[in-house]
């Protein structure tokens, strides 16, 4: 009987453990969804200032420089992770009025992509894509 409440504790345990380890698709879901809510910063920064927004992105993270004065950075919180702009496009430019040009960044790393993106009028909202 002994044995058996030890094993018991024992499953519980590493049960909760196993759910309190975020898995690498939750990673990768919640530094997206980060990077989008910096983007809606900048866009705000954009507006406030007047100024369009450069935002330049590579593996050690994002940098927006809004006019001369503000500069904005995000590194990201995952290594690794591949960032993928539309064809043709180095950086990207968010301009201060309240509509933006669609916009649309893929994240991806060990196989899992997830898009960053914006319509032009609402926020910048993550969606998954199958892969």
């Amino acid at each position: 009987m002994e044995l058996l409440v030890v094993l018991a504790i024992m499953a519980a345990v590493i049960a909760t453990v196993q759910l309190a380890i975020p898995t690498q698709t939750a990673q990768i879901r919640r530094e997206s969804e980060r990077f989008a809510l910096w983007l809606e910063e900048v866009r705000a920064q954009a507006r406030t200032v007047g100024v369009s927004a450069k935002v330049d992105l590579d593996a050690r993270g994002a940098r927006a420089r809004i006019g001369e004065a503000v500069v904005l950075q995000r590194g990201w919180e995952i290594s690794g992770l591949a960032i993928t702009l539309p064809d043709g496009v180095l950086a990207l430019h968010i301009a201060p009025e309240p509509v933006i040009e669609p916009v649309s960044i893929q994240i991806t790393k060990a196989g899992q992509t997830w898009r960053v993106s914006s319509d032009g009028w609402h926020a910048f909202e993550v969606v998954g894509v199958a892969q």
